[in-house]
């Protein structure tokens, strides 16, 4: 893994080959239209806890992209259901906004949520103005669009 403040962490869903492959396109992506080296998991073989390696890659990172597909729907008493994103990419949106307003490291984000997904949990209180989507290569056309804009000298203001 890349040391230093040098990452742009993808968090993008594993689940099924669209996913993963829509995480390579995107980790093809950074290479290709900024300074930085990207994370996705799924590229990762290590004898370390994959828990131990995505904590070390977020701090070492200078932006986040979230890419959150629909997961199941979640009923509750006296509610309607709702669509659920991965429990891995809230979390990971969570500590992100964390290293952001608690500890002070700026980061870049860029967050893409399927149309279907429920806005809940810590989310509610962001502001991470996400694209909302309904395929894939709709989160890939907006990338090409912004990731030239994400340099290293960017990299020190809030996105």
């Amino acid at each position: 893994m890349a040391r230093g403040h040098n990452v742009v962490f993808i968090s993008c869903g594993q689940v099924t080959e669209r996913e993963r492959n829509l995480g390579k396109a995107v980790a093809q992506l950074v290479r290709e239209l900024t300074p930085y080296e990207p994370y996705f998991a799924e590229n990762k073989s290590s004898l370390e806890a994959l828990t131990r390696n995505v904590l070390e890659a977020l701090n070492n990172s200078v932006g986040l992209i979230a890419i959150m597909h629909p997961r199941g729907a979640v009923t509750f008493n006296g509610h309607p259901p709702c669509t659920r994103a991965s429990v891995w990419i809230e979390q990971e949106i969570a500590i992100a906004a964390f290293m952001a307003q608690v500890l002070g490291r700026p980061l870049r984000v860029a967050a893409y949520i399927h149309k279907d997904i429920a806005r809940e949990g810590m989310r509610m209180e962001l502001q991470l103005n996400p694209v909302l989507f309904r395929r894939d290569d709709e989160v890939l056309a907006h990338l090409r669009q912004i990731l030239p804009a994400w340099t290293k000298a960017a990299a020190t203001i809030k996105a």
